[in-house]
Formats: structure tokens, C-alpha cells, sequence
């Protein structure tokens, strides 16, 4: 993971966002075949905008007139300066961008040794508005909690320090629900028997499912807890378009262990 130097040095690295003027023009109009005697029509839309990094022309988004675009840069510095020291990691990918910060000090650590932090989302494409969520870190690991079971917040740039606070708050709480989470997981052994109740429910990889069952077969011992790590680092390990996608992967994932019944039941907005 990057220090809280490293995080901010990779934020500054981050490219701004910029509006661009929309027009339409036929198909095939602005084609190189066509000679330059050629003409066409240019159609403004004074309705939409399009979204593109700072000095380049590749629309990343199509957005209305009264868009609000979040820079990335001042959201992600107000959560990482939040904290008098942390660590993390930040992806970046074509508009659309996750940091998780792991701040240093007793009230963020687990009796396992785990680590308990917050991600914060955000893209130009409206996939994701800024949103923060809890996550726990397990030997380089993120599990992140999924945003449909544990408080979340849809923070404007300005707020996102001061809902940060809100979510410290709110860690003991997040600290005892993942105790007894992963307690109750490791304590769920996986058989052959069993192995469809709980694998028809994941969103992995087949191939990753199909050679664990073969080890489950043979006689291998898996709990619920031990079955999960081992699909992530089977995930991590695989080929992805960019970092970004491997995490969104994971995400995904990470939110399919929820079918079981055993993780986290939290109230929130």
C-alpha cells in the first residue's frame, strides 16, 4: 500500500475534467474518404455537454447542461489530509476512480490483525456519485462492505471530510459486526455436500469455482471464511482490462457473500 505522501502524490497525478460543446453530424460525414468539396451539417445540442480529461477530446461521458462536475482532486485530498497518518491505495481508469485510506492508530485495528478504513468512489460518468464506504484489509486484501448493507453517504465535494467523521463514529460498531462476521463464516465448513448451497450464489470466475470444488472433492478443508479469501486471491491473480476492472470484479464478488446470511445486517441511509 502507498504511505499518506504516496496517496497524495498519486491524487495530484489524477487528470482534471473539462465540458465540451456537443454537435451531431450525419454518419459517415466526416469520413477521410470524403473529397474536399464535400460538406455536411453541424447539428449543436445546447441541451447536453460532454465530459473529457483537460486537453483532450475523447468523451468520457454525455451529461445535461446542469451537471455538477466533482473535480477528483479536492474530494480525494480532503479524506487522505482527514487523518494525521494512513496508508492505501488509489485506481484510476478513464473517469472513474477508488481510494481507500487505512488510518494508523488502535481504534482502527482488529484482534486478527485486520485493519478497518473507508473507500471513497467517484466518477465523471455517473456511474458512482462520491460515495464512502466502510472496508477491512486482511494480508493486502480489501474487503470492501457492499454500499446495499452498510451506511453509505453521497458526499458533495465539501462534505466529504466532515461525513467521514460521521463514519469514525460509527467504528466500533463496524469493528464487532465484522468480528462476529467472520467468526461465523470460519466456523461454516464447506463439503462437497454443501458446495452448490453456497457456490451457485458467487459472482466469480467458473474456472476459479470449478478447480476449488475438485480440491473440495479431494478432501480439502474450507470454511465459508477461508473459501472467500481464496476466490479473492484466485481474482486478484487473474487478467483484468485495468486495475479498476479487477476491483469492480472483486466489488461484485465481495457483495455476492451477502446472500449468506452471515454478514453484515446494518442500518443506514
Amino acid at each position: 500500500m502507498k504511505t499518506k505522501a504516496e496517496l497524495l502524490t498519486a491524487v495530484d497525478q489524477i487528470p482534471t475534467f473539462e465540458f465540451k460543446e456537443v454537435a451531431l453530424a450525419p454518419v459517415g460525414s466526416m469520413s477521410p474518404s470524403k473529397s474536399g468539396g464535400d460538406t455536411w451539417t453541424q447539428v449543436p445540442v445546447a441541451e447536453a455537454r460532454a465530459i473529457t480529461e483537460e486537453g483532450k477530446n475523447r468523451p468520457l461521458t454525455f451529461v445535461s447542461g446542469r451537471y455538477q462536475l466533482i473535480q477528483f482532486k479536492p474530494a480525494f485530498e480532503q479524506i487522505i489530509t482527514e487523518h494525521s497518518d494512513c496508508s492505501g491505495n488509489l485506481y484510476y481508469n478513464e473517469g472513474f476512480a477508488v481510494l481507500d485510506t487505512f488510518p494508523q492508530g488502535e481504534d482502527y485495528l482488529l484482534p486478527n490483525g485486520q485493519q478497518i478504513g473507508i473507500s471513497a468512489y467517484n466518477s465523471v460518468n455517473k456511474t458512482s456519485a462520491l460515495i464512502i464506504r466502510f472496508s477491512v484489509t486482511d494480508g493486502g486484501r480489501v474487503f470492501t462492505l457492499p454500499k446495499n448493507i452498510s451506511s453509505y453517504y453521497r458526499a458533495h465535494v465539501g462534505q466529504a471530510a466532515e461525513q467521514q467523521k460521521e463514519y469514525i463514529q460509527m467504528l466500533g460498531r463496524i469493528k464487532d459486526m465484522w468480528i462476529t462476521a467472520v467468526n461465523d463464516m470460519s466456523k461454516t465448513p464447506i463439503t462437497i455436500d454443501n458446495w452448490d448451497t453456497y457456490a451457485k450464489q458467487l459472482t466469480t470466475n467458473p474456472r476459479i469455482m470449478k478447480a476449488i470444488k475438485l480440491e473440495v472433492a479431494a478432501g480439502s478443508n474450507y470454511n465459508l471464511w477461508s473459501l472467500a479469501m481464496r476466490i479473492y486471491d484466485e481474482m486478484q491473480k487473474g487478467f483484468a482490462k485495468s486495475d479498476i476492472h479487477k476491483r469492480k470484479r472483486i466489488d461484485s464478488f465481495i457483495e455476492s457473500l451477502t446472500v449468506w446470511g452471515t454478514i453484515f445486517k446494518i442500518g443506514g441511509n
